[in-house]
């Protein structure tokens, strides 16, 4: 039984990594830009115990358009999220650039802070600068929650630093 659970656990994972390399595949040949965005926050920033966290996010934007996909992995502690949903860019000003994302994902944790479900859609702000020709620097905020698809949906929120690395042909 434990055998079968721990397969499960992994499945999600196994999924965002599949995703994440059909993206990756793509990317050469189709036009628009990719990056890799590498980063660590702070989680449940309203609902204690707070927990660091690891992130790796994964952005694809359509060429001479604002919006894209995005995939994401997150751990730290408990808590662990994989999702994968809509982005949608604004450049403004020279180097910045203005970002929105949301989407599905699974939420799992060991007994910290209980979201009601596993299934958690993830809502999240980005402000990027960037430097030298592509690279970038930012800083996200998100919301998770169950969309009231739970009896129990207390919702949490987190603040992120990353850097996001470009992928591909880029601009």
């Amino acid at each position: 039984m434990d055998g079968r659970k721990d397969r499960m656990n992994k499945a999600p994972w196994r999924a965002a990594l599949v995703l994440a390399a059909i993206m990756g595949a793509a990317i050469p040949s189709k036009a628009g830009d990719a990056a890799l965005l590498l980063g660590g926050g702070i989680g449940n920033l309203r609902h204690p115990p707070r927990q660091a966290y690891g992130s790796l996010e994964l952005t694809y934007k359509m060429e001479d358009h604002p919006w894209g996909l995005w995939t994401a992995a997150e751990a730290g502690g408990t808590e662990k999220y994989v999702g994968l949903g809509l982005y949608l860019a604004w450049p403004f000003k020279e180097r910045w650039t203005f970002a929105i994302s949301s989407g599905p994902g699974w939420y799992s944790n060991r007994g910290t802070f209980n979201l009601g479900s596993e299934l958690e859609f993830r809502s999240t702000a980005y402000l990027m600068y960037r430097w030298g020709r592509r690279s970038s620097v930012g800083i996200s905020v998100s919301h998770y929650s169950n969309g009231g698809i739970a009896r129990h949906n207390p919702g949490a929120e987190s603040v992120r630093i990353f850097v996001g690395i470009p992928l591909g042909r880029g601009h």
